[in-house]
């Protein structure tokens, strides 16, 4: 059973870091150029996708990474576990944060078409580009210099 939450874990970080990747590069290249109404369709877009994959994921990445805790108590006594808790949790809180920042751009732009503190907004933005990428370079290099997971879902499989 630990292999299938595992899995699901992975495939799950997956869901939630790839297009939280992509849909954060296409905001902070196409944000800033565009006129009003191309800004508020980008943001609709970027909304609407994040909450068909990146919500469901973020929810989800976290209970099945309880369950894997408690089908294997021992990863509490890992140093790296704890800093994988607090990565997440920062990721989370800052995903969270960034697409309630989202909602108020939209209800700005469609209200009176001016959007306050847009410098601000984009350096948020960028920010947790940052932390992303921070948190998914630093998990991929433990355990050795080699992603754990990848070498246990590829020895599983073969």
């Amino acid at each position: 059973m630990s292999y299938f939450y595992l899995i699901a874990h992975f495939a799950l970080m997956l869901l939630w870091v790839l297009p939280a990747f992509y849909l954060n590069y296409r905001l902070l290249r196409n944000y800033p150029d565009g006129a009003p109404e191309e800004k508020l369709t980008l943001l609709k877009n970027v909304q609407s996708i994040s909450d068909k994959t990146e919500l469901p994921a973020s929810s989800f990445i976290f209970l099945i990474g309880v369950l894997m805790i408690l089908d294997k108590t021992f990863f509490l006594q890992m140093g790296i576990i704890h800093l994988k808790i607090l990565l997440a949790l920062i990721a989370i809180g800052l995903y969270h944060m960034s697409r309630g920042r989202l909602r108020r751009i939209i209800t700005s732009l469609e209200g009176s078409g001016a959007v306050a503190g847009q410098g601000r907004q984009l350096i948020f933005f960028r920010v947790i580009t940052l932390v992303l990428i921070v948190s998914v370079v630093l998990l991929i290099f433990t355990f050795n210099g080699f992603f754990r997971t990848v070498y246990l879902i590829g020895s599983w499989i073969s």
